[in-house]
């Protein structure tokens, strides 16, 4: 099966959906240290 676009497509999808729940993360954490 073909594997040109999709791996590259998905790990970036999992990479963003990351970085977002990371910001969200730290972005929490400031707020209950306030």
């Amino acid at each position: 099966w073909e594997t040109t676009n999709s791996p590259h497509m998905y790990q970036f999808l999992q990479q963003t959906i990351l970085n977002t729940l990371w910001c969200t993360d730290v972005a929490h954490m400031k707020a209950l240290l306030k």
